[in-house]
């Protein structure tokens, strides 16, 4: 059975990516970074912006050394 958003009527299969959804509506975030404060919508963002205290940086270019924080802008580094 679908689940409608109350706000904008988009329509999901499962009740937990409408729950999801409606945090960007509500403005909710619920997950904190304890370095800075910083708030986040979703659990794997908040693992993205941790890698700016840690310095961490997993992915990297086969192509010319270069590393970075999130797979989107290696991604986007290789186009």
């Amino acid at each position: 059975r679908p689940f409608p958003c109350n706000i904008c009527g988009k329509m999901f299969t499962q009740r937990g990516t409408m729950t999801r959804h409606m945090r960007s509506h509500l403005g909710l975030k619920p997950f904190a970074c304890e370095e800075c404060g910083m708030r986040f919508t979703r659990q794997y963002r908040l693992t993205e912006h941790m890698r700016v205290h840690s310095g961490e940086k997993p992915y990297e270019c086969q192509l010319c050394g270069g590393k970075f924080t999130q797979q989107r802008n290696l991604i986007s580094h290789l186009r």
